[in-house]
């Protein structure tokens, strides 16, 4: 990366965090505060390159000297306005408006730079010293901040080990290295728990073993890749959950999730991402480069949950305009299907739950009628909102017996079950019942081939994931991140965000 690259970099994580303070809420004081002082951090590190590195390289210029000039006035306002903003109270309005104030000044200064400072220092530096200067400039954050250390300067970080149905740590554990020449090393910014991490710990994925990492979500900055890599050190990229060769049989087929060295792999067969760092195989085709301006929080849902409520579910399903739907299981799976199932335009989306807190949920996200199946009457209540013909698609999203027998019950002739649930045990089929119905069931791992439609959905501004997330936590209480999510009923949680 030569120094361009890692400035504009340094821009763009100092735009995401503005982005993710101006989210939070006057509750959300210990946020505020944490947000806030990586703002500081980042910005005082951005600026100690510039002024120590990259501007005494090229003040000397006349295209750029005065430039250089009225930025370094820029910094020392950043330095004084953070000190005003330190001494405030989080929770005072006047807090969040002196962010915003901060924000206007840091974005006029980061378009002066790339607009006019860049192209100037362009003409005056070649290729080469620009190269070298970057390799300067990371060797000096590397120095700063010794957390930031690449991969390959660390021995051991932490991450969050499965040792057998029930039992799970936070551990030290070796960093990871390259292995193979389409390999990259991410370091994780943000990652979060599954449901299928929840059926791994209770011994339903038999192809998980003892000491594995778990995770398969998340984003994050790579630090190292193979040589076959066209991925830079710095990149912000999306995690996919399923590890594509983009070659085999199976990959020319679109059936990722079935790739002969790939797959579901990360945090099953292979160290998955609740970790600092985490090993990619098949970086090009199981990554995706982040744009600018888009929350990473939001991105973290496309690594699992939105394409596999979106591809098993709807997709599957065959949600079409005017048809009905049924959806049972609202939690974040089946939520991520109601939320992509109205790009079709159904003309009703029922959703079916024992947990009123997350019925409630559903019907703000979009959901035409709420049903609690406690009471055993599901299937009817469904019957009498379809006037007794049932619905055109029924979408499993739990992964237990009961909920797919409630599917077969109220599935409508000529109707689909698309089955998103992770099944532990064996569910009875009914075909003494449906053999004459013309039904269609289907069963589907995520293959990841909607994450790029739906990335640019997400950046468009036409799905909110974000809305999904209720709960954050840091890698450190990664035990009480899997307490909370793993007792929603109790805590009213949805997705958990984990920052490494």
């Amino acid at each position: 990366m030569d120094v361009y690259q890692i400035l504009m970099q340094d821009h763009r994580t100092v735009e995401q965090i503005f982005i993710e303070i101006e989210q939070t809420d006057d509750r959300e004081v210990e946020r505020r505060e944490q947000l806030f002082g990586k703002l500081r951090v980042a910005l005082e590190a951005h600026t100690v390159v510039e002024e120590n590195l990259f501007y005494p390289k090229i003040e000397k210029y006349p295209a750029t000297k005065e430039l250089v000039a009225e930025a370094f006035d820029e910094h020392a306002e950043f330095e004084q306005t953070l000190q005003q903003i330190s001494e405030l109270p989080t929770d005072r309005a006047d807090w969040l408006e002196m962010i915003k104030e901060l924000e206007e000044v840091v974005q006029e200064h980061v378009r002066k730079e790339e607009d006019k400072m860049f192209p100037a220092a362009r003409k005056e530096l070649d290729e080469s010293r620009a190269e070298e200067l970057g390799r300067q400039i990371l060797e000096m954050k590397r120095e700063k901040s010794p957390d930031r250390a690449p991969a390959s300067q660390r021995a051991m970080m932490k991450a969050l080990v499965y040792q057998g149905p029930g039992k799970k740590q936070l551990e030290e554990r070796p960093v990871p290295q390259i292995e193979a020449p389409t390999d990259a090393v991410v370091k994780i910014v943000k990652t979060t728990i599954c449901g299928t991490d929840l059926h791994i710990l209770k011994g339903d994925v038999p192809s998980c073993s003892p000491g594995r990492i778990l995770g398969h979500e998340g984003v994050g900055l790579v630090e190292k890749t193979g040589a076959g890599v066209t991925f830079h050190e710095g990149d912000r990229v999306l995690i996919s959950c399923i590890s594509a060769c983009g070659k085999c049989t199976y990959c020319r087929r679109g059936m990722y999730s079935h790739c002969t060295t790939g797959g579901w792999i990360l945090g099953n067969r292979i160290d998955g991402t609740q970790a600092e760092y985490v090993r990619i195989p098949h970086a090009d085709t199981s990554l995706y480069p982040i744009p600018a301006g888009v929350d990473e929080e939001a991105l973290v849902m496309l690594s699992d949950i939105l394409p596999t409520g979106f591809e098993c579910g709807v997709l599957n399903g065959k949600v079409e305009p005017g048809s009905s739907v049924a959806i049972i299981g609202a939690g974040p799976i089946g939520l991520a299907a109601l939320l992509t199932a109205q790009f079709y335009s159904p003309a009703a989306i029922i959703m079916i739950d024992l947990d009123d807190n997350r019925l409630d949920v559903a019907k703000s996200f979009g959901a035409t009628a709420i049903i609690n199946a406690a009471d055993g009457a599901a299937a009817d209540a469904v019957m009498n909102l379809t006037g007794g013909r049932g619905v055109d698609t029924a979408i499993e999203a739990v992964g237990v017996p009961v909920t797919f027998v409630l599917c077969e019950d109220i599935v409508a002739p000529g109707g689909t079950i698309a089955n998103v649930g992770v099944h532990g045990v064996k569910a009875d089929l009914h075909l003494e019942r449906l053999w004459s119905q013309n039904i269609t069931i289907t069963t589907r791992l995520v293959d990841t081939v909607t994450t790029p439609m739906l990335l640019r959905t997400v950046q468009a501004g036409k799905i909110d994931p974000k809305r999904l997330i209720t709960d954050h936590f840091k890698l450190d209480h990664i035990l009480d991140a899997y307490d909370t999510f793993g007792e929603a009923a109790r805590t009213n949680a949805l997705k958990v965000i984990i920052e490494a």
